[in-house]
């Protein structure tokens, strides 16, 4: 019994938020649930099919650099220390270095080596087909991990394309939210009810935690609570809920029909 009367109890919270929730709210949370789902279809179809298409394009450039390339071992001419700041003496320096080509003539460069290169050490040096410097050929992992930050970079891009498209929505939500508590603020104060002086104050915030703040400062605070006309009792919803038990002043609730939105 105490588990139906559990269930029951859920299944009322539940329907008491459908009840007060406004047709604006809906079409929010339907919109949010499709940008959702094509967001996890983008990720699960998108983003690996980038991750394969650069890897194998990066894959690709590795082998023809691979067949394209050859090593040599080149002798540092001068030595790499001393030849930078204290805030640049780890980084790699160009120096000029030697070497001799497969005919026996000596060769030199200026190549990139590592700051710790002292002169006469030797460096290995690259070369295209033609006997110029080039940088080392692509390896495997550097190629696939290329594919793998190809993909990182497309799920971040399709998160900034799903906070985009839920940003816009959220805020003209927002503005025509405000827009019609300033036209009822205005209705009550010089149609229905002219003597009460109405002061608009838009937040930032949750409503639980801006009308709880409110609270601190108030005499009575009066909350209007949607009744369901098919059921017993009035349902109260999340935020009149935590009024009731957590407010610093009086709370009035005000029940109103379930069609007064």
């Amino acid at each position: 019994m105490s588990t139906r009367r559990a269930k029951s109890k859920r299944r009322a919270r539940r329907r008491a938020v459908r009840e007060l929730r406004r047709p604006c709210d809906r079409w929010q949370t339907r919109l949010r649930w499709c940008l959702l789902i094509l967001l996890a279809v983008s990720l699960v179809t998108v983003v690996p099919a980038v991750g394969r298409t650069v890897g194998r394009a990066r894959l690709h450039t590795a082998r023809e650099q691979a067949a394209h390339r050859h090593r040599v071992t080149a002798y540092a001419v001068t030595g790499a220390t001393g030849r930078g700041t204290r805030w640049t003496e780890d980084l790699p320096r160009r120096i000029p270095v030697r070497w001799r080509d497969t005919g026996g003539g000596e060769r030199s460069a200026t190549v990139e080596v590592p700051s710790d290169t002292t002169k006469g050490a030797p460096v290995p040096v690259w070369l295209d087909e033609t006997g110029v410097p080039v940088r080392a050929p692509l390896s495997h992992d550097k190629a696939v991990g290329r594919g793998w930050a190809a993909a990182g970079a497309a799920t971040g891009g399709l998160l900034m394309v799903f906070l985009a498209a839920w940003a816009g929505p959220a805020a003209a939500a927002n503005r025509a939210r405000y827009a019609r508590w300033a036209r009822e603020c205005q209705a009550v104060e010089t149609e229905e009810y002219p003597e009460v002086k109405v002061r608009e104050d838009a937040v930032l915030q949750g409503s639980e935690g801006a009308l709880l703040e409110a609270s601190r400062d108030a005499d009575v605070m009066v909350i209007a609570a949607h009744r369901r006309t098919h059921a017993l009792g009035l349902q109260l919803g999340p935020v009149t809920h935590a009024m009731l038990h957590h407010a610093h002043c009086p709370v009035t609730l005000v029940p109103v029909p379930a069609d007064a939105s």
